[in-house]
C-alpha cells in the first residue's frame, strides 16, 4: 500500500496535458459594382472543428482534476453590405448572421443538477451596422459609425468537466447553453483641415459589452459545483483627440494624439466568481475600475527626413542625404490597483500606480547600390533608461517595498530580502538596437 501512495504522490508536474484541433473553413465572397452608387458585398463563411483535449490537473493528489472531450461544434456566417457612394456621403449599410450549434448535451436548467438532459440547438445572432462619412466643408469631414459584433465563447468554457463530475473539490462545469458575447458600438469623429499641413481630428467612442462569460457558485445538495453562465459586463467609454502634419513642404512631420477614457466591469475576468465562490446573492451588482483602464494616454511622434542629395556637406561629400529620423515619446497613466491594510483588501482598483512615460529614437540611412538599396539603422528604446513600475504591493503602492509584515520577516530572518525581489515590477529598461536590410 505505501508504494501505490508513493506513486500517487511523488513528482512535480501539475499538469499533464494533450489537445489538438482540427478545422475545416469554406468561404465566399461576393462583390458586385451594381451601378455608380451602389457596391454590394455577399459572404458566406463555414467552420466544422474538432476539438480534442486531455487533462489532468494535480495528479499527485488522491483525486486529481480530469478533465476531457473530443467534440465536433459548428459555425456559420453569412453577411451582406451596401456600399453607398455620393460625392458628398459615404454610406456602409450591413447585416450579419452568425449561426452555431456545439453538438453537445446540457442540463436543461444549469443551476439545478437533477434536471433534464438535452441536445443542444442552433442559435442565431444578428449584427446590424451602418458607417456614415459625411463632407460638411472642403476641408471639414463628420463620421459615425454603429454596431453590434459577437464573439463565441472560448470552446473550454463550454465543454470543461463534460461528464458532469461533482465529486471532485470545488467542481466546475461548462455550459453548452452559453450564446456569444455581444459587443454594441458606437463612434462619431470630426475632421478638419486647419492649413495645407496641419490636421486635427476629435472621435468620441462608446463600448457596451454583454452576456460576457462569468462563473457562478451553485449550492447544491449534496454536492455544490460551480457553472459557466453569460451574465458578466463591461463598458469602455472615451475620445481621442489628434492633431498631425504632413511633409508636403518641409521635410518633417509630427503627430500628437490624447486619449482619456474609463473601462469599467462589474468582474475583472470570467473566472473570477470560481476563485471568490461568488452565487447569484454575492455577485457584483456594480461596475468597477478595471486593472487595464489608463484614463490618460498622450503619445507624440516626431519624423524628419533628409531627401536624396540634402543635407549639410562635408568634405564634398552629404552623409546626411537619404536619411530619416523619428522621435515618439509617450506617457500613460499607471493602472489602477486594490491596495491593503494588514492583509485586509480596501475598495477594489481605488489606487493607480505612477505614470508610465518612455522615449524611442530612432534613425535610417539609405545607401543605393546599384539596383539595390542598403539600409542601416539604429533605435533606442527607453532612451533615458526609466524604471517604470508595471506592478506594486498591495500594502504599499511601491514596487520595491513589500509592506511592515513582509520586511519584519526578513529582519528576524525568517525570509531573505531576495524573496522580495520583483524585477519584473518594473518596465523594460533601455535597450539599443542595430539592424541592416537590404531591398531588391
Amino acid at each position: 500500500a505505501s508504494d501505490v501512495y508513493k506513486r500517487q504522490t511523488e513528482g512535480s508536474g501539475r499538469y499533464f496535458h494533450e489537445s489538438w484541433t482540427n478545422t475545416i473553413e469554406g468561404k465566399l465572397d461576393i462583390t458586385s459594382q451594381v451601378n455608380m452608387h451602389h457596391q454590394l458585398q455577399l459572404g458566406l463563411d463555414a467552420k466544422f472543428h474538432e476539438l480534442y483535449f486531455d487533462e489532468i490537473q494535480l495528479p499527485f493528489i488522491q483525486q486529481p482534476y480530469t478533465e476531457f472531450y473530443h467534440k465536433r461544434p459548428e459555425e456559420y456566417s453569412v453577411y451582406l453590405q451596401d456600399k453607398i457612394e455620393y460625392p458628398y456621403m459615404t454610406i456602409n449599410l450591413g447585416v450579419r448572421l452568425d449561426a452555431y450549434d456545439y453538438n453537445t448535451d446540457a442540463w436543461v436548467d444549469p443551476s439545478d443538477p437533477n434536471s433534464e438532459l438535452k441536445e443542444t440547438e442552433m442559435q442565431y445572432d444578428w449584427s446590424p451596422r451602418i458607417g456614415i462619412s459625411h463632407i460638411i466643408t472642403d476641408k471639414a469631414t463628420f463620421t459615425f459609425g454603429y454596431g453590434i459584433f459577437h464573439q463565441l465563447p472560448t470552446y473550454r468554457n463550454i465543454y470543461l468537466n463534460s461528464e458532469r463530475d461533482l465529486t471532485t473539490f470545488s467542481p466546475i462545469v461548462g455550459n453548452p447553453l452559453l450564446s456569444a458575447q455581444k459587443l454594441s458600438a458606437y463612434e462619431f469623429g470630426l475632421r478638419n483641415q486647419l492649413q495645407e499641413e496641419w490636421v486635427a481630428s476629435l472621435v468620441g467612442w462608446m463600448k457596451e459589452y454583454s452576456g460576457l462569460n462569468a462563473t457562478e457558485r451553485v449550492p447544491a445538495f449534496p454536492f455544490s459545483y460551480t457553472i459557466n453562465k453569460g451574465i458578466d459586463y463591461a463598458t469602455a467609454r472615451g475620445f481621442d483627440l489628434t492633431l498631425e502634419k504632413v511633409a508636403l513642404r518641409t521635410n518633417w512631420s509630427g503627430r500628437l494624439t490624447y486619449t482619456w477614457s474609463v473601462a469599467k466591469a462589474n468582474r475583472a475576468d470570467p473566472w473570477e466568481g470560481y476563485r471568490n465562490t461568488d452565487t447569484p446573492e454575492t455577485q457584483p451588482k456594480r461596475e468597477i475600475l478595471m486593472s487595464y483602464d489608463r484614463t490618460h494616454d498622450f503619445s507624440v511622434l516626431m519624423g524628419y527626413r533628409v531627401p536624396k542629395g540634402g543635407g549639410w556637406e562635408l568634405f564634398g561629400t552629404k552623409p546626411f542625404s537619404n536619411f530619416m529620423t523619428n522621435l515618439i515619446v509617450v506617457a500613460q497613466s499607471g493602472a489602477p490597483y486594490t491596495p491593503t491594510v494588514e492583509n485586509v483588501p480596501q475598495e477594489t482598483n481605488s489606487e493607480r500606480m505612477p505614470w508610465i512615460n518612455y522615449v524611442i529614437l530612432s534613425g535610417q540611412k539609405i545607401v543605393p547600390v546599384g539596383r539595390f538599396q542598403l539600409k542601416f539603422g539604429l533605435q533606442i528604446n527607453n532612451l533615458f533608461d526609466r524604471k517604470n513600475v508595471y506592478d506594486v504591493y498591495n500594502e504599499t503602492g511601491k514596487p520595491d517595498d513589500p509592506g511592515r509584515r513582509a520586511n519584519n520577516r526578513v529582519v528576524s530572518g525568517l525570509n531573505s530580502d531576495t524573496v522580495y525581489d520583483q524585477p519584473f515590477f518594473y518596465g523594460p529598461r533601455r535597450s539599443i538596437q542595430f539592424f541592416t536590410e537590404l531591398e531588391f
